[in-house]
C-alpha cells in the first residue's frame, strides 16, 4: 500500500499541498494519507476535515514521514524533513531548482527521487 505524507509548510507559506478533497481521491485509490496536525490551518482546512476524508493525522513531521513513499509539499522540504524520509521516497513540490543548487543536491543525495512542479505545464493540453 502506498503511503503519502503531507507536512506543514514554513511560516511564510500559507498554502498546503493537499486539500481534504484530494485526500478523499487518494484514499479512494487505495493510498494511505498522513497529514501533519495543523498543516492545513493557514489554508482553512482543519485536522477534522482531513480526517473526515480518510486522512490519518500525525502529531509531528516525523510521524507523518515515517515509512512514507511520497512526500507532497508546496515548497522544498526542510533538511530536518529530508533526514526523516525513507530512502528512495519521492518528493513532489516546488523545488526551486535554479535558486539553490547546493540545497537541491543535498536533497538528491538523501536518496530521494525528486519531482519539481515548476516543470509541469500549466495548461491541460500540454
Amino acid at each position: 500500500m502506498l503511503t503519502i505524507a503531507v507536512t506543514a509548510e514554513s511560516a511564510d507559506e500559507p498554502r498546503v499541498a493537499v486539500s481534504p478533497d484530494t485526500v478523499k481521491k487518494l484514499t479512494a485509490l487505495g493510498a494511505t494519507v498522513r497529514v501533519e496536525s495543523g498543516a492545513g490551518d493557514r489554508s482553512r482546512f482543519s485536522d477534522e476535515a482531513y480526517k473526515a476524508q480518510g486522512a490519518q493525522i500525525a502529531a509531528s513531521p516525523g510521524e507523518a514521514l515515517s515509512g512514507a513513499d511520497i512526500l507532497i509539499k508546496v515548497r522544498r522540504p526542510s533538511p530536518e524533513e529530508v533526514a526523516q524520509m525513507k530512502p528512495g521516497a519521492l518528493v513532489i513540490a516546488n523545488l526551486a531548482p535554479h535558486d539553490d543548487r547546493p540545497g537541491l543536491d543535498a536533497l538528491a543525495a538523501g536518496a530521494a527521487s525528486l519531482f519539481s512542479m515548476e516543470f509541469m505545464p500549466r495548461i491541460t493540453r500540454a
